[in-house]
Formats: structure tokens, sequence, C-alpha cells
């Protein structure tokens, strides 16, 4: 019998197979209209589980006390982004956060103590419905709400010198990641901070774009972006990768937390073009 480790070194070690990134608009849209579609019926039916998917979290389960432990969870989740300024000395702007996928708010509550303002994007109505009860409950009037219809509304929001994501990233489609985060990064202030999570690979994944919009699943989807798409997006957008490690997020290999600032300039790929002529 092979174990569990010694089949994702196996995976590690191969060619993976083709991953679509790059696609056309419209069926960039139809990719987010499927996601859409899965994340309203999630966020009506199991809001809490949705975003943390353990039983007790279940509609059916979920009281008072499960719902304060599961609002405490976000507590050490939020605070990462001041441990990784930490820890590569730097400067960490306190102005204005955007947080994708904030879910029902779990580490949106705790983000908005560290931020003089915090937007909360998310792609399911009901999720933030929960979100906004929290923050009124919490008496929290620094946070802006963002339902996501489109993946181009994302790149509506501006002004802001943080971006923070967890658990998010990996339920998107490769090329909805890619525009999420060329996106986002386009978008973040000079001298900005990130701090994003994704699932970088796993063994035997691909993904064909076809094959995919002739039956997109109904069910929550675990999706990889593969860590080289996502180091040339983060320069080709000015950003300074400054920490990539491997985590637990997804509970499985092949998740990673990238780490970094936006430089003032452009990036270093695009410096050593104009340098070079």
């Amino acid at each position: 019998m092979i174990d569990k480790d010694a089949a994702d070194d196996a995976g590690y070690r191969a060619l993976p197979p083709a991953i679509d990134v790059r696609v056309t608009a419209s069926q960039r849209a139809a990719l987010f209209k499927a996601l859409r579609r899965q994340w309203r019926e999630l966020g009506e039916k199991e809001p809490y589980w949705s975003v943390c998917t353990h039983d007790e979290y279940r509609t059916a389960n979920l009281d008072a006390a499960a719902k304060a432990r599961f609002y405490a969870t976000g507590a050490e989740h939020a605070g990462l982004i001041q441990l990784f300024c930490a820890r590569t000395a730097t400067p960490l702007p306190r102005r204005a956060c955007l947080e994708l996928g904030c879910g029902v708010g779990r580490m949106t509550k705790h983000l908005a103590a560290i931020f003089e303002r915090v937007i909360a994007a998310d792609i399911s109505e009901g999720n933030l419905r929960e979100a906004r009860a929290m923050a009124a409950e919490a008496g929290l009037a620094n946070i802006e709400f963002v339902l996501l219809r489109s993946p181009e509304d994302i790149a509506r929001v501006k002004r802001f010198d943080a971006f923070v994501s967890v658990i998010t990233l990996q339920h998107n489609q490769p090329p909805v990641q890619r525009y999420l985060l060329e996106e986002i990064l386009g978008n973040l202030a000079p001298g900005g901070v990130f701090l994003f999570q994704a699932q970088t690979y796993h063994p035997g994944y691909g993904f064909d774009i076809e094959a995919y919009l002739a039956a997109p699943p109904d069910t929550m989807e675990m999706h990889s972006l593969p860590m080289s798409e996502i180091l040339r997006l983060i320069d080709r957008r000015g950003g300074l990768a400054l920490e990539v490690l491997e985590d637990d997020w997804t509970g499985r290999r092949g998740s990673h937390t990238f780490f970094g600032m936006k430089r003032a300039g452009g990036g270093l790929f695009g410096m050593k073009r104009a340098a070079g002529g």
C-alpha cells in the first residue's frame, strides 16, 4: 500500500496535467455564473458551514455558543497580516483593506479592528446577509460590503492598501482566480501589502475549460492555480513576494500562503526589459 505522502510525492515529481488559465471574456462570465449558482445555494442553506466545513457549523446544529466559537476562529487568521509584516519588517498600512471572500464575516470582524476601513467582498448574497447582521450586532461601522455579481466587479474596487484572502481562491476555477488576482494586485496601492492563500498544485489535477463548461459541477469546488502563474502575476502587477509558505488551509499538500508588498514602480521583469532597451 502506498501512503498518502508517498502518493503526493509522486505527484509532486510528475509533469502535471494541463491547466487552462487564459479564457475569453464570455468563457470567464460562464465560469462565474456557475460559481454564483453554487454559492447562492450554499449561502442560503449552509452559510457558516460553507466557510468552515465542520458539522457544528451546519444550520441544524448552529447555536449561540457554536456561532461564538466560529467567529472567534477569525481572530488569529485576521492577525496573520500583522504577523507576516512583523516577521519581514514590512510596514503595515492601516487605511483600507480589501478582503476577498469575506463569507459571513468570520475574519472581517477582526480585520475591522486592525484597519480604518474594510472592504468585504463576496459572491454569495446569503453569506453577506449574515455578515451584515454580524457587523450591525457588533456595532462595526467601518465595513463596506460588496456583492460580486460578475468577475469585473472586483476591478471596480479601488483605493485600498492591504489585501487579504484565505480559503477562498481555491473554490474559483483557475481562469477566475487568475483574473481576480490580476485585478486586485493591479489596484493595490503602491506600498500596500498582500496576504492570500491559494492551492497551487494537487497530484493529478488539471482543468480543461471546454470540458468544464460542458458539465459544470453543482457542489463546492476545489481548484489549483500553478505557483508559476501566481509569481509571474505578482511581478507583472508590480508586486514583490517576500514569503511563500506551504500551509494547511485545505487539509492537503499544495496550498500556499503568499505575502508581499506592492512596489512604488514596475515589476522586476518590467524593469529588466526596460533596462535592456
